[in-house]
């Protein structure tokens, strides 16, 4: 078997993180296979909701596009970033018995200038439960609001500087303490 050499930077880059608060375009997604009609502008709806605390702006497409229209129209739209999301299944139990609701996606984020793929994410939510058929969007819904933020950079923690050492000259005296030797009282 001859098998061909990838390396990882072809297969897939290491995710780079997304900063907060650029304007963001997020492509219409491509409704899944087995005729889920409208799950497509639904799932897009669901990204603007989620993306929204960290971004200034962001604009949904209006059509369904491929990577390079998308990127033009992100351009167009003045988006620093672009996130394209890939529907693989969307499944809702639609009896009493059945086994549960799925939902399965890819969620890819590109730098608009430069048009590289900065990040991606599989993205699942499955529930076994017996669910009403309007619960599949809220749990997808709860499921990408946690995944998008892990594309951004999280808020830089402050660190307080170290304290600087006190100079032998400054040295307070605590009330009710001997005065240190070598001080006058």
């Amino acid at each position: 078997g001859c098998m061909p050499s990838y390396t990882s930077q072809e297969l897939l880059p290491a995710p780079v993180s997304l900063v907060p608060g650029r304007p963001v375009y997020v492509a219409l997604p491509r409704n899944p296979p087995n005729d889920n009609e409208g799950i497509g502008a639904l799932t897009g709806t669901m990204l603007v909701q989620n993306l929204a605390p960290y971004s200034s702006k962001v604009e949904l497409g209006t059509s369904v596009e491929t990577r390079q229209p998308a990127l033009a129209s992100a351009r167009k739209a003045g988006a620093a970033y672009l996130f394209i999301a890939t529907l693989v299944n969307w499944r809702e139990v639609e009896h009493p018995i059945g086994s549960g609701s799925s939902v399965g996606l890819f969620l890819t984020a590109f730098a608009v200038d430069d048009g590289r793929m900065l990040s991606m994410r599989e993205i699942w939510a499955v529930d076994e439960s017996l669910w009403e058929k309007s619960k599949v969007s809220e749990h997808a819904a709860e499921v990408l609001r946690r995944k998008v933020g892990e594309f951004f950079v999280s808020k830089p923690v402050v660190i307080p500087p170290a304290p600087s050492p006190a100079s032998p000259t400054a040295s307070p005296t605590v009330a009710g303490q001997a005065p240190q030797s070598g001080q006058i009282t």
